[in-house]
């Protein structure tokens, strides 16, 4: 039969009276306590357990509403610093071309061209798998760039974008340039290839090309990511005499068999035709042109 709480107490206190009267003198030291009473009060245990919990979970619950209702937003993320291009790059702060940035770029990141005239042929293939290719590439701001071909090979675009998902060039202040000397041009400023969706060349000026500023080959988007061409500016045709800004072509056994996906809205092509069309019906769904 249990004993009752004052016989349980009582127990304690005779044992520890008992222990005294065996117990040398008061040696200075503090006398450990007892275990007894706490194996003989679990309830208060838990008790304590349970009140430390409840507060670290109202705490918790606290900062949630705080985050998430209050402010509207969860905790802040920290912003990447733009990834910055220069003739003047310094080792673990800048880079010489697009090309290398990209290999340390994160997605979201935005790489930023510093100097008047940037020479480089940017090529973004398949199986490139030590970059990222959600990046986006404008001017630094206050800056006006006009980027140019490295090489004096009218065949080699200025870009060569296959498979470039999310990849973005962005204007203002930023104008492709195909002049090679006197009278060379680029043929193809920008060749675009293969799935690319969300791809996105916006408020760019196009000048001195030979046939065309941007020629689509087989690719495009997806529905909810097509590749949009937007507000777009040519300048300096000349007697190049340019077949189209925008040239949309389809080669047999390639995929997608024909360019899909594709907005092109906003442009100021004076003097040259806005889009033609090589070969048998090189486009299919949801190809839109619109000034």
């Amino acid at each position: 039969e249990q004993d009752a709480p004052w016989e349980s107490l009582a127990a304690v206190d005779t044992e520890y009276v008992s222990a005294k009267s065996d117990t040398p003198p008061h040696s200075g030291k503090p006398r450990p306590l007892s275990r007894t009473y706490a194996v003989k009060n679990p309830r208060r245990a838990w008790l304590i357990v349970g009140i430390i919990g409840g507060s670290a979970l109202l705490i918790v619950a606290g900062l949630i509403i705080y985050f998430v209702i209050l402010t509207g937003s969860g905790p802040v993320v920290p912003v990447r610093r733009p990834l910055h291009v220069t003739k003047e790059a310094m080792p673990g702060k800048s880079y010489l071309k697009i090309s290398e940035a990209l290999r340390y770029a994160h997605p979201g990141d935005f790489i930023q061209l510093h100097d008047r005239e940037h020479f480089e042929n940017l090529q973004i293939e398949p199986g490139m798998k030590d970059i990222t290719t959600d990046v986006t590439i404008q001017a630094a701001p206050d800056k006006e760039v006009v980027w140019k071909s490295l090489y004096k090979d009218e065949s080699e675009p200025i870009m060569r974008l296959q498979s470039a998902r999310n990849f973005k060039i962005k204007g203002p202040g930023l104008t492709i340039d195909g002049a090679l000397d006197g009278t060379k041009r680029v043929k193809d400023l920008v060749v675009i290839n293969f799935e690319s969706p969300g791809l996105t060349i916006a408020d760019a000026t196009f000048r001195n090309f030979g046939q065309s500023a941007i020629h689509i080959v087989n690719a495009g988007g997806v529905r909810d990511r097509p590749v949009r061409l937007l507000n777009l500016k040519t300048e300096g045709a000349g007697a190049a005499k340019p077949t189209a800004v925008i040239l949309f072509e389809a080669a047999v056994g390639s995929t997608p068999a024909q360019n899909e996906f594709i907005e092109v809205s906003g442009y100021d092509f004076p003097g040259i035709p806005a889009t033609k069309e090589i070969g048998n019906a090189p486009n299919g769904r949801d190809v839109k042109v619109r000034k």
